[in-house]
């Protein structure tokens, strides 16, 4: 994590009282979704070895609440079996954080505290060629994880 250096001065009120306000200590929006870009990485390293235990371990607490463990297993599964194997590619061509308030106005289900990060993928697998949609968020105890999974034919 990157930490800003930089210290902001500002007057809080005419009676010159100073606000010093240092922004090191947390990490910055880009620096987070890097982060989440790398939860992504390391969730198609799983699937395209058709490690479904591997993928599921990077699941977050909103996809755990709303598909059963035994779901979510079928589910990637059948994943594995559509796609045909590992990728030859995975081509981020749409990334974008959305704000936890414009969250919850999309999906009002939505959990999520801080940024979601959602990223489009065209990925080329030997079946076919997909769109995947990965949603990316925090959760409670503060961890990055897979909230979303949607692939959908890209042709």
């Amino acid at each position: 994590m990157q930490l800003a250096s930089s210290v902001f001065r500002g007057i809080a009120a005419p009676g010159l009282v100073f606000l010093l306000l240092t922004l090191g200590a947390f990490p910055s929006r880009a620096d987070e979704a890097t982060d989440a870009k790398n939860v992504t990485t390391a969730f198609f390293r799983f699937t395209d070895r058709n490690d479904a235990e591997g993928a599921y371990s990077l699941a977050g607490e909103q996809l755990r609440r709303t598909a059963p463990k035994r779901e979510t297993m079928a589910g990637l599964q059948t994943w594995f079996a559509t796609k045909g194997g590992s990728a030859s590619s995975h081509e981020i061509i749409a990334q974008r954080a959305i704000s936890e308030d414009e969250a919850r106005a999309m999906y009002p289900q939505a959990t999520a505290k801080g940024n979601v990060y959602v990223f489009r993928y065209r990925s080329k697998y030997p079946k076919a060629v997909f769109f995947e949609d990965i949603y990316v968020s925090r959760d409670s105890d503060g961890v990055l994880r897979i909230n979303g999974h949607v692939p959908q034919p890209a042709e």
